[in-house]
């Protein structure tokens, strides 16, 4: 009797044993479907509780603009002549109007040597150049040296052999008060050398003198001498080409001046940058006045953070009975915890010494559906009392039932925030440790399902063979009472 060998459960016995091993597999597949469905539901809040997290750290960096004082202290700045005369302003400054007359722009003095033939040998000696003030008295003018020494130049190493354009090259590589350039035309190369900064303390002085007593000058290095601002035989040394200036003006009358083009420190907290000379008789008005648009975006940007959060939070925590259809966060505590701190927070009280005592008096005021929107004009109202929003929003007392209300916002928001005992650090520790739970679980259960469909295969694989024997047993003694009816025949 030969009984063979079973390839595939079901053949020797004839049932559908692939069909029951995969049945009743599936049935014991449910358990893990259902722990495969709540990892997506888990990993679905993580996400979503990473989008609160988001809206959250939005809404305080809005609130830490509203608790800063300067906010409710700044101040703007125009200019009815933006085209001479622009300017910027700090908290310090005072809202007022200032008449700006520019009478001279600041320059820089430059001087030009006579023309050279190129690549002409300038001689031995020493150029000094010395960086001061020319002043006039008279039909004289006299050189004052400055008193920081590091923007004077020395050239001592001289050879006699130095072209002009090397003389300009060891010049600026000095790095010192003045920049040396070769300019060329019919009559040959000329040196120009300008200051580095405007205003009448940067001018300068060359001097040429001897590097070896009795030595004498180079008759060429002797005409790169700059020691008279009258001077106009350029034959003899070089020539003014343009005086270094200060800016000169008047506001509101009194005589101001600067190295530069900008005046600072002039008015507090008011800073002038001038372009061009204003017109005889015809100043420039600059007024500084309240900064209130600022104040009125900040506060604006705090009502659409805040409305984007509660409305995300709406549709999280939402549940359609027609339909059955469930937010992301529906039922969750965290959810609800945080919409009911939020509508608390909207009604905190403001710092002391205020007029204001609630968002709701400064035009913030809370919509049916749980979001923030601004009366624009009680909003407007309110900003015309900068001090009073200060308070209220801003003032850091020494006990916290007294501070403005962002200061208190804005700790509130930070413990939601906080990395390791927050709010949101709690949710995705909890989150997460049942995402590790429920894949260890799942682990296991694919491990007793593939144990459970190995011992069910096994069973059905010994089934067919005792049944495959049992039917070859069946043919052969069927076949032997044939052989024996027939032999008795």
């Amino acid at each position: 009797m030969a009984t063979g060998s079973i390839s595939s459960i079901g053949i020797g016995s004839g049932l559908d044993a692939e069909n029951i091993v995969t049945q009743l597999v599936a049935i014991k597949q449910k358990s893990l479907t259902k722990l495969e469905t709540q990892a997506t539901t888990i990993s679905t809040k993580i996400s979503s509780m990473g989008s609160l997290k988001t809206a959250v750290s939005n809404l305080q960096d809005q609130i830490k603009k509203l608790s800063k004082g300067d906010l409710w202290q700044g101040k703007t700045v125009t200019s009815s002549n933006s085209g001479a005369i622009t300017g910027t302003v700090t908290t310090k400054a005072a809202a007022g109007s200032y008449a700006v007359e520019v009478s001279q722009l600041a320059a820089a003095q430059s001087a030009n040597s006579t023309a050279f033939a190129k690549d002409a040998a300038m001689g031995k000696g020493v150029l000094t150049i010395t960086m001061g003030t020319w002043s006039q008295t008279d039909d004289s003018h006299s050189f004052s040296a400055g008193s920081d020494s590091s923007k004077n130049l020395l050239l001592d190493d001289l050879t006699g052999n130095e072209t002009l354009s090397e003389i300009a090259a060891k010049i600026n590589a000095k790095e010192a008060g003045v920049t040396a350039a070769i300019v060329r035309d019919a009559s040959g190369e000329r040196l120009s050398l300008t200051s580095t900064a405007t205003g009448t303390a940067n001018g300068f002085q060359v001097t040429v003198t001897e590097a070896v007593v009795g030595e004498g000058v180079g008759a060429n290095l002797a005409k790169l001498a700059y020691t008279d601002p009258a001077a106009t035989d350029s034959g003899n040394g070089m020539t003014l080409g343009r005086a270094a200036k200060d800016t000169e003006a008047t506001i509101n009358g009194i005589k101001v001046k600067s190295s530069n083009l900008v005046l600072s420190d002039v008015v507090d907290g008011l800073t002038l940058t001038v372009s061009k000379l204003t017109e005889a008789n015809t100043p420039a008005n600059i007024t500084i006045a309240q900064d209130t648009a600022s104040a009125k975006q900040a506060i604006n940007n705090l009502v659409t953070s805040y409305s984007s959060l509660m409305e995300t939070l709406s549709t999280m925590m939402a549940y359609n009975p027609d339909t059955g259809a469930a937010g992301t966060l529906q039922g969750d505590a965290t959810a609800r915890t945080l919409q009911s701190a939020m509508r608390r927070l909207i009604q905190n009280t403001g710092g002391a010494d205020t007029q204001f005592q609630s968002l709701s008096q400064i035009g913030v005021q809370l919509t049916k559906d749980g979001k923030l929107e601004v009366n624009d004009a009680k909003l407007t109202a309110a900003l015309k009392d900068p001090e009073g929003l200060k308070n209220f929003f801003s003032v850091d007392a020494a006990g916290q039932d007294q501070d403005g209300w962002a200061v208190r916002a804005s700790s509130f928001t930070q413990g939601l925030l906080d990395t390791t005992q927050g709010m949101f650090a709690t949710a995705d520790a909890s989150l997460n440790a049942q995402l590790k739970s429920n894949s260890s679980q799942k682990e296991s259960m694919q491990r007793r399902i593939s144990a459970y469909e190995t011992n069910l295969r096994a069973t059905y694989s010994a089934l067919d063979t005792k049944m495959a024997q049992m039917d070859s047993l069946n043919n052969y003694i069927t076949q032997q009472i044939a052989q024996w009816n027939k032999s008795s025949n």
